[in-house]
């Protein structure tokens, strides 16, 4: 490849990167503001992983079972959730963004993104309790603070 392909590859991937650092702050927004997670959204934002995959010539395998893992951890924890709390407080529109979540970081880095994103919506939520603005029993929209950890992983991750 000579320079010029491989810099115009590299710019390329820049512009697909931001466009799904756009994708997961839709996500972000939406979920904050609906606590929603829109399939079209978590769509797309599995085929521009998969494109800059492609156009990274990354291998497959472990973002595929990152995102098995995913997928079986978020089925895991919505069913121990309602069983628990007999109501459902982890929707699937959860179950989803952790599979794309997966996808996205792979086996070696998808426990670092999840662990990340529920410990800084649990400073949230124990830091709204402490000032009064919410309580025991409030929502928090727990994708929202996925999707920024994921937004911090795409934009510091080296491929």
């Amino acid at each position: 490849m000579d320079k010029f392909s491989l810099k115009l590859m590299v710019y390329i991937l820049y512009l697909l990167k931001f466009i799904l650092v756009i994708n997961f702050s839709a996500l972000a927004i939406i979920d904050w503001k609906k606590f929603k997670l829109p399939d079209s959204l978590q769509i797309s934002a599995l085929i521009l992983i998969t494109i800059i995959f492609y156009i990274s010539e990354i291998e497959w395998i472990n973002h595929i079972v990152g995102l098995l893992m995913a997928l079986v951890a978020g089925l895991i924890i919505y069913y121990i959730s309602f069983l628990i709390y007999k109501k459902q407080v982890f929707g699937f529109g959860d179950v989803k963004l952790l599979s794309v979540i997966g996808y996205l970081c792979g086996i070696e880095y998808f426990l670092y993104v999840f662990i990340w994103g529920t410990l800084l919506a649990t400073v949230f939520a124990l830091t709204g309790i402490m000032i009064g603005k919410y309580t025991w029993q409030s929502k928090i929209p727990l994708g929202t603070f996925l999707c920024v950890v994921a937004i911090i992983f795409i934009l510091f991750k080296e491929q």
